[in-house]
């Protein structure tokens, strides 16, 4: 059964919510306000590799937001299975690996569409995934 309401977002989307782009902040904190989304424990890790990286945040702040996120989003955590998941689709469909990690983490989570800027818009995968742009 697919849970249709619930969708999958990948790390830019928690970046721009936090961004200063006029377009696209507001449609990021639209996708975080719902109770809808679901993240995985990579999107955290590429959330907070960023913000270390460009000093988006203290480290208060950045502590904070992981809470929130932990507090209002479905998280799941990185099983080895989805390393194989992620090759099969890496190799199928040429994404990176670390793209493929988060399809295969989304297309084990269920749902029907995978918010991310980074990737083809509009691929479905496996006729099960959509793969969107909320920015466009």
């Amino acid at each position: 059964m697919t849970a249709h309401n619930l969708y999958f977002m990948d790390s830019n989307i928690l970046l721009h919510a936090i961004g200063d782009d006029l377009h696209k902040q507001p449609i990021a904190e639209r996708l975080l306000r719902s109770p809808d989304a679901i993240i995985s424990t990579q999107v955290l890790n590429e959330f907070c590799n960023v913000v270390f990286r460009k000093k988006l945040m203290t480290d208060d702040e950045l502590l904070s937001s992981i809470k929130f996120f932990q507090k209002y989003f479905a998280i799941i955590d990185l099983e080895s299975h989805l390393v194989i998941d992620a090759l099969t689709i890496k190799n199928r469909h040429q994404y990176s690996y670390w793209d493929s990690l988060i399809i295969a983490t989304a297309l084990k989570s269920n749902v029907d569409i995978l918010y991310s800027e980074d990737m083809h818009h509009t691929h479905v995968i496996d006729n099960k995934l959509t793969i969107l742009n909320p920015f466009l």
